[in-house]
């Protein structure tokens, strides 16, 4: 699917539309729209149980939706799951390895997989991670055992990536090199990269797009430059009354009184508001950088559940 944005044409290698389901009664996702640009690296970031595994499962067809529909590489995430998974390179948080397998048995058993399958690439992954082809799978370390996954998952050389909490259980070294293979694949071999992560460092670090899912709502999908531009706060004290007209202008997400100044939080038209503020009389204006962390509590840290 194609759809233009600021005059380029964008093709998708995720979308879903008003994607949703339950558990026991419980609203996990509520009508999620996703759109995920082919070639992004694409974060996908939210507190614990705010949806992204289920979204995730969902779109491998691994679950069915209760309502809503997802596509991939466009095929019907549930009707074509199979297809799919031929050409997605998948790795979740809990990789279920056989822990009597060795680690050559257990790529010979997934190379039967995929017709794509790379002996060559496999081999030269297992060198690149230092992981010894004669290694039992129960004596792997859990970083070991992450490393083990994401050679499977890229020896197949496939369109798309789905990672769940990949650098989990990494050390600070080898998340640092993890995310360097993460780039490298969307660079140049134009591999789109979905992924999760509570590290929200590492997703400010290799994301060119974002979207933030809280209580099973998505509450922003934008490319990362945009949301780190428009994204920031005011602190402004005026010489007069705060005038009503403009602080209520579109792209002002919350407004809260410091002692008898203002600090406005912009989540758009950045440039706008802060041209208004500046002609409007004031003793003091500052503008507050903030990082993904800040932007991310914004979001989540005043959800209600039946907002």
């Amino acid at each position: 699917m194609e759809k233009k944005r600021g005059g380029i044409t964008l093709e998708y290698a995720i979308q879903t539309e008003r994607l949703s389901k339950s558990f026991g009664g419980r609203r996990v996702l509520r009508d999620i729209n996703l759109q995920v640009p082919k070639g992004s690296i694409f974060g996908f970031i939210g507190p614990n149980g705010a949806g992204k595994t289920t979204t995730i499962r969902l779109l491998l067809g691994l679950i069915k939706p209760d309502a809503g529909s997802s596509s991939v590489l466009g095929l019907d995430s549930f009707q074509q799951s199979i297809e799919i998974r031929k050409r997605v390179g998948y790795l979740s948080e809990h990789n279920q390895f056989y822990p009597w397998m060795r680690v050559e048995e257990l790529i010979k058993f997934n190379a039967g997989f995929f017709p794509t399958w790379d002996h060559g690439r496999a081999e030269q992954l297992l060198q690149m991670f230092d992981l010894h082809p004669g290694a039992r799978i129960k004596e792997l370390s859990k970083g070991m055992r992450t490393q083990l996954g994401l050679v499977i998952s890229l020896a197949h050389n496939p369109e798309l990536l789905i990672l769940d909490e990949p650098t989990s259980g990494l050390d600070p070294v080898w998340r640092r090199q993890f995310l360097q293979i993460m780039a490298r694949e969307a660079a140049s071999r134009e591999t789109t990269v979905f992924f999760s992560s509570h590290i929200l460092s590492d997703v400010e670090r290799v994301a060119d797009w974002l979207a933030i899912i809280v209580e099973g709502r998505i509450k922003t999908v934008r490319p990362m430059d945009d949301i780190k531009y428009n994204e920031r706060k005011i602190r402004v004290v005026f010489q007069g009354e705060a005038p009503e007209s403009l602080l209520g202008t579109a792209g002002i997400k919350s407004i809260e009184r410091q002692g008898s100044g203002y600090l406005i939080t912009v989540e758009d038209n950045f440039d706008e508001i802060y041209k208004a503020l500046k002609n409007t009389p004031h003793f003091a204006l500052e503008v507050v950088e903030q990082d993904l962390e800040s932007i991310f509590l914004d979001y989540a840290g005043k959800e209600d559940m039946d907002a």
